[in-house]
């Protein structure tokens, strides 16, 4: 079904976020809104889910390349909700293709991971494990952030948990494993 947003309208792991900027402040905000209480914005937003996959692409593509303004910020969310196949591999790519890119890039790199997270799904958990690769000790927090997002978004962390203590990787299992622990 369509998600517009958690089912409690809160999200443990956002509480006291970091501030990234103004697509991730608008997708905290719809995400803390309320129970029942959409964004002024989300109706037209709702129109992005009727598009063709290309045209969803492109819209992903216009956000990441305007640098995530706010008024793509009701669609982004949708999307990273209902299409995360599309949109998590998008932002990935960007994200790699920009690591090591001048400080410059910085902000939009976490405003993008935290986007990955945010969609708490499946694609996510194997986007993440890729970043963990990469460098450990800046990405590690992400499998807590995505696990609760999950969970918030109306998901199944532990069946999301599960998927990443499959993985043939140590790091991932070990972040899983601290996840669960701290949630018994």
């Amino acid at each position: 079904g369509l998600i517009l947003c958690s089912n409690d309208g809160r999200s443990p792991s956002l509480g006291n976020p970091p501030t990234f900027g103004p697509l991730f402040e608008a997708i905290r905000n719809v995400l803390l809104a309320s129970p029942g209480r959409e964004s002024t914005a989300m109706p037209a937003a709702v129109g992005v889910l009727s598009m063709s996959e290309d045209k969803q692409r492109q819209f992903v593509i216009t956000a990441m390349d305007a640098g995530f303004p706010t008024h793509f910020a009701d669609g982004m969310t949708l999307l990273l909700l209902n299409r995360p196949s599309l949109v998590v591999p998008l932002l990935e790519a960007r994200v790699i293709a920009m690591l090591g890119a001048d400080s410059s890039e910085e902000h939009w790199i976490k405003t993008a991971i935290e986007m990955i997270a945010y969609s708490g799904s499946s694609q996510a958990m194997q986007a993440i494990n890729r970043l963990l690769t990469v460098d450990e000790n800046r990405w590690s927090y992400l499998v807590a952030r995505l696990l609760d997002n999950n969970l918030a978004n109306g998901g199944d962390p532990i069946q999301l948990a599960n998927e990443g203590l499959a993985t043939n990787s140590s790091t991932m299992k070990h972040y899983v494993t601290l996840w669960r622990a701290a949630r018994k």
